[in-house]
């Protein structure tokens, strides 16, 4: 897979070592959360609130990204419609000839689940990509000091 392409913006910043060219147009970041979307779902509504508010207060939200995120939002939706299949329980069913088979509500709600992964990861919503991103959340430098004064 290899490792993610670095920001023109993080490149900036380090002096392009490489002295290659870098992308020239930047997206104008949002000031505030965007309007919810119609056709969003009570699930969706909820996400699409609170991560457009997370990414407008860290600046990193801008028009061209509010497509992604609905699909974001569409995504965590089908994945809680798709909750019945969660315990193992459900995941299988007996068919008409008597065999044991994997329910396909199963199947999707693990791909759901693998499709939101990736997508948070493109956002910055786990810890690790986090890190990547050079995101830091409130209380993080008390951390970063407590840890140079015990060394």
């Amino acid at each position: 897979m290899g490792r993610p392409k670095k920001p023109a913006t993080a490149k900036r910043r380090e002096g392009n070592p490489g002295k290659r060219k870098l992308a020239g147009t930047v997206a104008v970041k949002l000031e505030k959360p965007p309007p919810l979307p119609a056709g969003l779902k009570p699930k969706g509504k909820e996400l699409w609130h609170k991560v457009t508010a997370h990414l407008v207060a860290l600046g990193r939200l801008s028009a061209v990204d509010l497509e992604a995120v609905r699909v974001l939002c569409d995504t965590w939706q089908l994945y809680h419609d798709l909750a019945r299949y969660g315990n193992i329980s459900n995941a299988l069913f007996k068919t008409k000839s008597g065999y044991m088979q994997e329910h396909p509500g199963w199947r999707m709600r693990q791909k759901a689940a693998d499709r939101l992964e990736k997508l948070w990861r493109k956002f910055g919503l786990t810890p690790l990509d986090r890190v990547g991103l050079d995101i830091q959340l409130g209380g993080d430098e008390d951390e970063d000091e407590d840890f140079e004064r015990k060394r």
